[in-house]
């Protein structure tokens, strides 16, 4: 009786575990969508501004439309790629642990490399 006690739980640790993989799966795919949508509407809005000078545009902030300079919205849509790029960096960084956590959870050896991390331009000029 105690064991199939320890199995329920071990067994609801897991799909605690795979829940919480899925759902920050899901939360990269809406952000990635989100930013592409940002990066469509940047580059609208940079090609009005390549055309004519001291333009103003409609943006849309909490469902009221207000008439602001076009550069500074795309000053706001900039920073927002960057937040949303940020935010994906983290859930994707995120990621990689819980999925370790949930292989050691259900027994199986964590692959060789798994945690490798990507050089950046600076390491590699370091290097040579």
């Amino acid at each position: 009786m105690e064991r199939v006690e320890e199995l329920i739980k071990t067994y609801a640790a897991i799909d605690a575990e795979a829940e919480d993989i899925l759902t920050d799966r899901q939360e990269i795919v809406e952000l990635n969508d989100k930013r592409n949508k940002t990066r469509e509407a940047l580059r609208q809005l940079k090609q009005i501004t390549s055309s004519k000078q001291n333009q103003q545009s409609w943006v849309c902030f909490a469902n009221t439309f207000l008439k602001t300079d076009t550069q500074a919205c795309i000053d706001m849509l900039e920073q927002d790629i960057q937040e949303m790029d940020a935010e994906i960096k983290s859930l994707q960084d995120g990621l990689k642990s819980k999925v370790a956590g949930l292989q050691k959870m259900e027994g199986h050896v964590q692959s060789k490399g798994f945690q490798l991390k990507g050089i950046r331009l600076e390491e590699l000029w370091e290097i040579t």
